[in-house]
């Protein structure tokens, strides 16, 4: 005599059967957020400074330079700023941007990526070319430029006096506002210089 097998039994079977599945597909694989234990040449450093490091590594507004290295003492491109100053300040990055800029090429790849962050930060008046149609992607930040966008960022644009160099005002209201970037506004921005004041922004606005 055959036993009917009730139809409650055979779903929580079929259940079984397709949790595993379930739970594979939905697994997390991304890999794991880096920290400033992840880079060799940050060992050691000042432990304030691996914290805002840590900060900004968790919210993925940096990244390291593809090896165990962080470039602490590296420079940074005026594309990479564009980038770091639309995540510091929360802006709109708008997807498909179109390139105001004659010299940032959708073609190009190494340069078109940037392309949403720099209009974004255009748009927000933080960033501007270096002249009306080129925004000289791959060149390095300077702190001067560095300054100003952190001072037009948290909106102190205002309190600049008119200096020269160009730059000396903005650097003037950057120290003020707790982000000391020295006196030299044509030397080149440091990595740690980017750290500092990216970090600082969220005491400030």
């Amino acid at each position: 005599m055959k036993r009917k097998v009730s139809k409650w039994i055979l779903l929580s079977l079929v259940a079984c059967l397709l949790i595993p599945s379930v739970v594979a597909a939905t697994e997390d694989t991304s890999p794991p957020t880096k920290t400033s234990k992840d880079f060799t040449d940050l060992a050691g450093l000042d432990a304030a400074l691996l914290a805002k490091i840590d900060a900004l590594l968790a919210k993925g507004y940096m990244e390291g330079n593809g090896t165990d290295n962080f470039d602490i003492t590296g420079n940074m491109t005026r594309a990479e700023s564009a980038k770091l100053v639309a995540k510091i300040f929360n802006l709109t990055v708008p997807s498909g941007a179109t390139s105001s800029f004659k010299d940032v090429d959708g073609t190009d790849a190494s340069s078109a990526w940037a392309i949403p962050f720099i209009e974004a930060a255009k748009k927000a008046g933080i960033i501007d070319g270096m002249t009306d149609n080129t925004f000289a992607p791959k060149d390095n930040v300077t702190t001067g430029q560095l300054a100003t966008m952190l001072v037009k960022g948290f909106g102190k644009k205002s309190e600049v006096q008119t200096t020269t160099p160009w730059y000396q005002g903005y650097l003037d209201v950057a120290k003020l506002s707790g982000i000391d970037l020295g006196t030299d506004g044509a030397k080149l921005a440091t990595r740690a210089d980017l750290v500092v004041g990216s970090e600082s922004v969220k005491y400030i606005v």
